[in-house]
C-alpha cells in the first residue's frame, strides 16, 4: 500500500488541499501520522489564518458524532502545532483535513501539554501552557474539556473567583462550562495521593473534593502559600504564561477574565 505521506505531497502539489480524513487508512502507524503533520506544518504560517491562507482542520470521527462533522483547527505557533478545541461545525471548504483520533492519541495524558488562552477587556490575548503531572482522572479530564472530544469545553468560559488576592496563596477558579455546575465528566474522581503537590505558582488543581458534582472546575495558584501544605488535588502546571496568568489575576473584575480558546498541544 502506498504511504498516505507520499499520496499527501502529491496531492497537495496539485490541488492546494488534501482531505486526509477521508483517506487516512486506521491501520497506519503513529509515525506516519507524525509525517504527514509535518508536511501539513511545512505550508501552515504561523498566527495566520484566513480564507486567503491554508487552513488546517482535525475531524472527529462522524460515527462518533452521530453523523455531524465537528472539526478542530490546527494553528502553529513558533514550532509547536497546536490542536484547539471542536466545534460543531465542519471544516471550510478549501482547508486541508485530517484524523482528529490519529492526532488526539498523539497526545500523552500523563505528561501532555494542553493551553488556554485568556482575554478580558482592553487586553490583547495571552496564552498558559499547561503541563499535566501524571496519569490521573482528573488530567484526562482536563483534555477532555480542552478538546471539547466529549462535547463541552473551557472554551468561551469564564474565570468565576479569584481568592486571597494580592497576597500569598491567592489563586483563581474556573471551567464553569455549563453554567450551572461543571459536573466531572470522569468518575470516581479521587483526591490526595497521586494528586498531592506543593501550592506554588502555576500549580492547576480540582477546586471541590471527590464525590462533588461541580469536579469540572478547576483552579490555578498564582503566588505560593507562605506556609505551603500540599494541595490534595493538584494534577498540572502552567509551563508558560506564568505573568499572562498574573495579569488575569490583577484584573479589576476576574469575572470578565475569559477562556477564549483551550486545546492541545502536539508533540513533533
Amino acid at each position: 500500500m502506498r504511504s498516505i505521506t507520499a499520496w499527501a505531497l502529491d496531492h497537495m502539489a496539485t490541488n492546494g488541499t488534501i482531505d486526509v480524513a477521508k483517506n487516512f487508512n486506521k491501520e497506519e502507524k503513529t509515525k506516519e501520522m507524525l509525517d504527514v503533520l509535518k508536511v501539513v506544518c511545512s505550508v501552515l504560517k504561523p498566527h495566520e489564518v484566513s480564507e486567503e491562507t491554508v487552513v488546517a482542520y482535525a475531524v472527529q470521527d462522524e460515527i462518533v458524532t452521530g453523523g455531524k462533522r465537528r472539526a478542530a483547527l490546527l494553528t502553529l505557533d513558533g514550532r509547536w502545532l497546536h490542536l484547539h478545541h471542536l466545534k460543531d461545525a465542519p471544516p471550510p471548504p478549501h482547508a486541508i483535513t485530517l484524523p482528529y483520533n490519529a492526532i488526539r492519541d498523539l497526545v500523552e495524558t500523563g505528561s501532555g501539554l494542553c493551553f488556554l488562552d485568556l482575554g478580558w477587556p482592553g487586553s490583547t490575548r495571552g496564552r498558559l501552557h499547561v503541563r499535566l503531572l501524571g496519569n490521573t482522572g482528573r488530567a484526562l479530564q482536563f483534555i477532555y474539556l480542552c478538546t471539547g472530544e466529549k462535547g463541552p469545553s473551557y472554551a468561551h468560559t469564564n474565570f468565576t473567583a479569584l481568592k486571597n488576592k494580592g497576597r500569598h496563596g491567592e489563586w483563581l477558579a474556573g471551567g464553569d462550562y455549563d453554567g450551572k455546575c461543571a459536573a466531572p465528566l470522569v468518575d470516581g474522581l479521587t483526591e490526595g495521593g497521586e494528586y498531592q503537590k506543593p501550592k506554588v505558582a502555576g500549580l492547576v488543581g480540582g477546586v471541590y473534593a471527590k464525590g462533588s458534582n461541580r469536579n469540572g472546575l478547576f483552579g490555578i495558584w498564582v503566588r505560593e502559600e507562605a506556609n505551603p501544605k500540599p494541595c490534595d488535588l493538584g494534577f498540572a502546571k502552567v509551563e508558560h504564561g506564568l505573568a499572562v496568568l498574573k495579569s488575569a489575576a490583577g484584573y479589576s473584575n476576574i469575572k470578565e477574565v475569559k477562556i477564549l480558546d483551550c486545546g492541545v498541544v502536539i508533540p513533533l
